[in-house]
C-alpha cells in the first residue's frame, strides 16, 4: 500500500509540475520546553507524509507569534482532549516564538530543497527582521 501511495502522490506532483511544496511544519508555533512529548503526535502529522514518502525536507522560520496570536481559542476545536489543553497552555506567552515553513521536494532532489529554502529565506529576511545573530 505504501508503494502504491507513493506512486499516486508522485504522479500527481508531476502532473502539477511542482518544484517543491511549502506547508506548515506544525499546526502551532514552537512549543515551550518540556511540552514536546505531549505535542509530538499533533506536530508530526504535518511532516509524517513526507517522511513516509522518503522525500527531502527542511524547516525554516519565517515569522514569530505576534501579540494576540498567542492563544488557541476554544472555538478552534470542538474536542477538548489533553492535546488541545496542552496546546492552549503552550500558546500562552508564546509571543516572539518562531513560526516556520516546511519545504519538501521529490526524492533525490536535496539540492533543490535547499535552494528553495534559500529563496524563502532571502524573500522573508527572517534574521534581519527579527534580529537573529546567527
Amino acid at each position: 500500500r505504501q508503494k502504491e501511495a507513493r506512486k499516486k502522490f508522485f504522479k500527481k506532483w508531476e502532473a502539477y509540475g511542482l518544484d517543491g511544496l511549502l506547508s506548515p511544519p506544525f499546526g502551532f508555533p514552537a512549543h515551550k520546553l518540556g511540552f514536546g512529548s505531549d505535542l509530538a503526535l499533533a506536530g508530526l502529522m504535518y511532516a509524517a507524509p513526507f517522511n513516509m514518502l522518503n522525500m527531502p525536507a527542511g524547516v525554516l522560520p519565517v515569522s514569530v507569534v505576534k501579540k494576540g496570536e498567542d492563544v488557541y481559542p476554544n472555538e478552534c476545536c470542538k474536542y477538548k482532549d489533553s492535546i488541545v489543553k496542552k496546546l492552549q497552555e503552550s500558546m500562552k506567552g508564546s509571543v516572539g516564538m518562531p513560526v516556520g515553513v516546511h519545504v519538501a521536494t521529490l526524492p533525490w532532489e536535496e539540492e533543490k530543497c535547499v535552494g528553495i529554502m534559500m529563496q524563502v529565506e532571502e524573500a522573508v529576511k527572517f534574521r534581519e527582521k527579527y534580529h537573529c545573530p546567527i
